[in-house]
């Protein structure tokens, strides 16, 4: 199970997964109260598929809640599916609280394109 480390007051939390002292795995939240969204869940090339990425977001997922984060939320332009199997629903993006839709990620580096889903924890 990797080590979440607070950064913040403000539950931002960054995760990685090192394998042979390198990185291999790497997934952030950041959020207030209670909603949060999940961040940049990347697993190198040669990992994927290997259950890290799977692994890496159950343990992201339990660290929101222990930080009282009670709805996850992402966005996704290549794995919905991937996260509909850990029990992510596809929303629109309109739904998402303030909090969430005014973060940097929703409100300008990913695109419109991008599919919205959430998960209650």
């Amino acid at each position: 199970m990797p080590d979440v480390n607070p950064a913040d007051k403000r539950c931002r939390l960054f995760s990685f997964l090192d394998h042979d002292n390198r990185t291999v795995a790497f997934a952030g939240l950041e959020g207030d109260g209670k909603d949060a969204l999940l961040r940049s869940v990347v697993v190198v090339s040669g990992l994927r598929k290997s259950g890290l990425a799977t692994k890496l977001v159950a343990a992201m997922c339990d660290a929101a809640a222990k930080n009282g984060v009670r709805r996850l939320w992402l966005l996704t332009t290549t794995a919905e599916g991937f996260f509909a199997k850990l029990g992510f629903d596809k929303i629109d993006r309109s739904s998402a609280p303030p909090s969430i839709a005014s973060t940097t990620e929703f409100a300008t580096l990913c695109p419109s394109s991008a599919v919205c889903m959430v998960k209650d924890l």
